[in-house]
């Protein structure tokens, strides 16, 4: 039997049911993180999984055999959470702009450890959307930024600026955020090994 993605993939379009299982419940850890921090149930996080997973199998036709399963499943659930976020709110969304917290979201169903953790997550949340989702499939799911843009539709050039865009922008938020200088110095100082550390936590 196919064990890689693009196997399985071409097997799931070939009409094997089995290979489009296996590869759901390989990539279900990651779409679970990918929604776990920007809504405020589990709840909600179960239906957007499901969605995606629903939307990836109605469009397997249309997937491209060369490209990435993961990074192609990634931009289906980039577009799920932006219709299912448009569809609760009553006015205009620019998810480029707003953050899960400007669009009213609770707290997150993830929990955080240690402070540096819960401080990050808090500010993850704070920052758009867009910068968000970017983050957390760079450091959760370690995509580069020529795979970020095959998510995003974008040259990796653009998302080598977008990528250091929003670590500014997630500074700033864990400024805001901290009480103290020695807190924004020691979680800031380890930023990238709290936002990785976060992934397990996610997972």
């Amino acid at each position: 039997m196919a064990t890689d993605d693009r196997d399985l993939v071409i097997a799931w379009k070939a009409g094997d049911r089995k290979a489009g299982t296996t590869l759901i419940r390989r990539h279900l850890p990651s779409l679970h993180r990918f929604f776990l921090n920007k809504v405020s149930a589990t709840s909600d996080v179960e239906e957007l999984v499901q969605r995606t997973f629903t939307a990836c199998a109605e469009g397997i036709e249309r997937f491209r055999d060369e490209a990435s399963f993961r990074t192609w499943m990634f931009a289906i659930a980039r577009n799920v959470l932006g219709l299912w976020i448009r569809a609760r709110q009553r006015v205009e969304v620019d998810l480029d702009k707003q953050s899960i917290v400007d669009l009213g979201a609770g707290p997150s169903t993830v929990l955080a450890a240690v402070r540096e953790q819960k401080l990050l997550l808090q500010a993850l949340r704070r920052i758009p959307l867009q910068s968000q989702i970017l983050l957390e499939l760079y450091y959760w799911e370690t995509l580069s930024a020529a795979k970020l843009g095959e998510v995003f539709d974008a040259p990796e050039g653009t998302m080598r600026g977008r990528i250091r865009a929003a670590k500014l922008d997630l500074r700033a938020a864990l400024d805001t955020l901290a009480n103290s200088g020695e807190d924004i110095q020691s979680t800031a100082a380890g930023l990238e090994d709290w936002a990785r550390s976060l992934r397990a936590l996610a997972g």
